[in-house]
């Protein structure tokens, strides 16, 4: 949703830079709960105040929900059959490329300078090497991050 998000808001229409995308990235990454639903919220909020955020957050999870539904109504029988299995892991494929896209392309804006690639690599290094909570990562990525970039 993410690179989604940033093709509608930066590149097709323009109501955002990319270092305000990056930025508000970041704090929806933080807030706990999706991070679609988080960035949609501060965008909604901050181009039409209250209302532009429940109308955003709306049209973020309303469509996702709606499939949802019609999905366990209709489909939940088929999905034990292999020619399903199959398409579903297809999807974790696809799922995995659309991931691997958005790293790229949120990296490459980012890792810019040695101080940015030392975070991302302390985070990475945390997440894979240590066994605790992701949210260590996000917490001592954030305060390295503090302390390399503040002015």
């Amino acid at each position: 949703m993410a690179a989604v998000m940033r093709h509608e808001l930066v590149l097709k229409r323009k109501w955002l830079t990319e270092k305000e995308f990056s930025s508000e990235m970041s704090v929806a990454t933080i807030i706990p709960g999706a991070i679609a639903v988080n960035l949609a919220y501060l965008q909604g909020k901050k181009l039409k105040g209250k209302k532009g955020a429940f109308s955003a957050v709306l049209g973020t999870v309303l469509p996702s929900f709606i499939i949802i539904l019609i999905i366990a109504q209709f489909a939940m029988p088929y999905f034990r059959l292999p020619l399903v299995t199959k398409f579903f892991r297809g999807c974790s494929v696809a799922v995995a490329g659309l991931l691997a896209f958005a790293a790229f392309t949120f990296g490459k804006q980012q890792l810019k300078s040695w101080n940015a690639v030392f975070v991302c690599v302390t985070g990475l290094a945390i997440v894979a090497g240590l066994d605790v909570h992701p949210v260590w990562a996000i917490v001592t990525t954030g305060l390295t991050g503090y302390i390399l970039f503040r002015k």
